[in-house]
């Protein structure tokens, strides 16, 4: 069986907190504290991450504007901190987009957008001031560029190797 260890230290000394919904153990780090899921037995990502349903049926459209809310709260704190000259427009990443709604609203509060989404995005998409991409971020490297923002909502308790993702995201600040 694979040794299991610690996604920020490395550590192999952990414990068991609690047994996640989904039947999954939730450990922490006996070293630095970290609480982090044991994921060994879990399926592969493609099979725990579908694509997204990006249709415009009646019933996406409700669920759309249920979470505009949340969208809008997550935008106004986006503007405030990003900071770009005002006859520029601020460019975005949001990392692990899952469906692309909140790339797609920022592209609407005027930034220039990509969405990068390595496993459940479905329909790749490219329109004025929108970028949606279905890759793995070594894949995507050279079409990003420069950002003035990275977002990663509810993205870093999904990943491996969170510390290794967040150094590989700093080029593109």
């Amino acid at each position: 069986s694979e040794s299991l260890t610690c996604l920020s230290c490395g550590s192999r000394e952990h414990g068991f907190v609690f047994t996640s919904w989904n039947g999954y153990p939730i450990r922490r780090c006996s070293e630095c504290g970290l609480v982090f899921t044991d994921d060994r037995k879990a399926p592969p990502p493609d099979q725990l991450y579908p694509a997204f349903e990006q249709s415009d049926t009646p019933s996406q459209k409700s669920v759309r504007q249920a979470l505009s809310l949340f969208l809008r709260q997550r935008a106004g704190f986006v503007k405030k901190v990003t900071r770009v000259p005002s006859n520029q427009t601020p460019r975005l990443l949001d990392y692990g987009c899952g469906s692309g709604a909140f790339a797609r609203f920022m592209a609407h509060e005027g930034y220039d957008v990509v969405g990068l989404e390595p496993l459940s995005l479905g329909a790749p998409t490219n329109e004025p001031g929108l970028t949606l991409l279905r890759k793995p971020l070594e894949d995507a490297k050279s079409e990003l560029g420069q950002f003035d923002v990275i977002t990663l909502w509810h993205v870093l308790e999904h990943v491996k190797k969170p510390i290794e993702l967040l150094r590989a995201l700093t080029p593109h600040l």
